[in-house]
């Protein structure tokens, strides 16, 4: 036991200096100049409200059709550089969502610059949020998936691996209402063999990346624009990670996409040759869970009816929630009380402290 909880001090000091060190690594490029630079004039001042009003927008330099029929590959974290990207050419992608409170600002931002970005949605939040994902599809961004619930398909077996890829494309595609692109990234970047010739089989597009932001560590919106902008001096082009569910990632997008503009980088939009289509089975298990979420309503007249009574719901339930705490505490403390007066009184002879 002893001889673990020291390993484990070790390597939690080790990834401690690492972080130290990478630190010190983006302050000295920091201090050189043209991170510092392109970080400062993103001012708050300087960012656009929308599309119409910016004057030299960041937009869309380059669009590339993917053709997925051969289950193509592509990020240099784990595959081989396919040459998809020239230089100072970026992809964006969001990850996790959508989720209204980051995704819609991210959507906002995004719009102002006139640019695009592909989204990797959870089946399950693609199901909880679906008029996200028509926004978003509605602005021109691609729109893909990222397995029915954001789980570790390394410790699935293939079945169940294969179940969460087909049900969140299917939840997907329900809450679009239309087909959606066969574009695939694995949780976690975990991505078994025998999935990844899965996904070809099924021509589906897997999507790895080549400059992680680290958002997920909860770094201020600074610290992660002079480490995007750090990572991509030092290799020129990338498929850059965010995730739409973080609040710092919401609030970094827009001085990210004037510091790239800055930079002179220029953004590359994905769409696909094909749509995908999952079998029916999962098909129909997103509608069931759909109409269960969302009580049955289809239409977007029945969609603007429920969301009218969503605030009262939400109302109700946490009065509920909190009807039922008061009732928990007050068994609990009638249970003290009832254990107070059936304790044993001592009625024997007084004993003496001598």
């Amino acid at each position: 036991m002893r001889i673990a909880r020291k390993a484990r001090s070790r390597r939690r000091h080790a990834r401690r200096t690492r972080h130290r060190r990478r630190a010190r690594s983006i302050r000295r490029t920091d201090k050189r100049g043209s991170v510092r630079k392109a970080a400062a004039l993103a001012s708050p001042a300087n960012l656009p409200k929308s599309c119409a009003d910016n004057p030299d927008p960041l937009a869309v330099a380059r669009v590339v059709t993917i053709d997925t029929s051969h289950g193509a590959t592509f990020g240099g974290v784990q595959y081989k550089d396919t040459g998809l990207l020239k230089d100072k050419e970026v992809v964006l992608t969001f990850d996790d969502g959508p989720m209204p409170s980051r995704t819609l600002p991210i959507l906002k931002a995004l719009e102002a610059e006139c640019t695009t970005a592909v989204f990797f949605s959870v089946g399950r939040m693609a199901a909880e949020y679906p008029h996200i994902i028509r926004q978003a599809l509605a602005l021109g961004h691609t729109v893909g998936t990222h397995t029915w619930s954001h789980a570790n398909l390394r410790r699935l077996s293939k079945a169940g691996a294969a179940r969460q890829i087909e049900r969140g494309f299917a939840a997907v595609a329900a809450a679009a209402r239309q087909p959606i692109a066969p574009f695939f990234r694995f949780p976690y970047l975990a991505a078994p063999k025998v999935m990844e010739t899965y996904l070809r089989g099924r021509k589906i597009g897997i999507f790895s990346i080549d400059i992680d932001s680290r958002d997920w560590r909860g770094y201020s919106p600074a610290h992660m624009v002079r480490w995007i902008m750090a990572r991509l001096k030092e290799r020129g082009k990338a498929i850059l990670l965010f995730h739409d569910i973080k609040p710092n990632t919401a609030r970094m997008v827009p001085y990210l996409l004037r510091a790239l503009k800055t930079g002179g980088y220029r953004v590359v939009h994905l769409v696909p040759k094909t749509t995908y289509r999952p079998p029916e089975a999962d098909r129909a298990f997103a509608a069931r869970f759909m109409a269960r979420r969302h009580g049955g309503r289809a239409s977007p007249a029945g969609e603007a009816r429920a969301s009218e009574g969503e605030s009262a719901a939400r109302a109700r339930r946490a009065s509920v929630t909190k009807a039922r705490r008061h009732r928990k505490h007050r068994r609990a403390r009638h249970s003290r009380q009832r254990a107070e007066l059936e304790r044993p009184v001592w009625n024997g002879p007084e004993i003496s402290s001598n």
